[in-house]
């Protein structure tokens, strides 16, 4: 029986200079899923970014509740194009909304999550968790603990991991090569909302962050051959 691994891509590392969905790095993101199939399931949870972040656009105009519905659409338009552009690639692919969009697409089951894995679909989880006030990251942390994932491929916008502190910011920011959940917390690092961190304290998933905007990246990060941050029960 195959393991399976949700993976979590920054909308941001879907753009490029001349657009905000770039279709040739959707192509990548399929050519490498196609092998990474052959051995895992496969989950994915896209971010919306690259279009719209609802809690930087909320004010006295808009409020965070509408705000952060927008920003879940944003994550829908994205996962819209990657399912295309998946079954393009000969990949079966089902997409599930935690929006109800029936002309759309299909509704998220928790239920039937397993069932499709089972079959060899790759799934996109789409909206967020559904609700407002929560991010993409608690999102992918209620996919990681209702699918038992093993690991988790979480892709970041020009960061090659954990850092003490933002290492744009900070060039002397500490890069961490394992770190526990539990310290992520304590140290109130910015990889992951809290939620999301506290959700996956006590699971034995091992979560690997990484630069997505690598060529390759998310086969080497599998396979450890770039920088990456591994986030465990049992890290240090």
């Amino acid at each position: 029986m195959k393991k399976t691994i949700l993976i979590k891509i920054s909308g941001e590392s879907l753009r490029d200079n001349d657009c905000n969905l770039s279709i040739d790095k959707l192509n990548d993101l399929a050519r490498q899923i196609k092998i990474i199939i052959k051995k895992y399931n496969v989950g994915i949870v896209l971010g919306g970014g690259n279009i719209l972040r609802g809690a930087k656009i909320c004010n006295k105009y808009l409020t965070r509740v509408t705000s952060d519905q927008m920003g879940m659409l944003s994550t829908s338009i994205n996962s819209l194009a990657l399912r295309d552009v998946l079954a393009n690639n000969g990949i079966d692919v089902e997409l599930l909304s935690l929006i109800p969009m029936p002309t759309i697409c299909k509704t998220y089951m928790p239920g039937e999550v397993k069932n499709i894995l089972a079959s060899n679909k790759v799934i996109i989880f789409s909206g967020g968790t559904g609700n407002p006030f929560f991010s993409t990251d608690t999102g992918i942390a209620l996919r990681i603990l209702e699918t038992n994932s093993s690991i988790v491929l979480m892709g970041k916008n020009g960061v090659d991991g954990v850092y003490s502190a933002d290492p744009k910011i900070n060039k002397n920011a500490k890069h961490y090569n394992n770190i526990s959940f539990d310290n992520i917390l304590k140290y109130n690092l910015k990889v992951m909302d809290l939620t999301a961190t506290s959700l996956l304290i006590n699971s034995k998933v091992e979560m690997y962050v990484f630069n997505a905007d690598r060529k390759n990246s998310l086969i080497d990060a599998l396979n450890k051959k770039i920088p990456i941050t591994i986030i465990s029960w049992k890290g240090k």
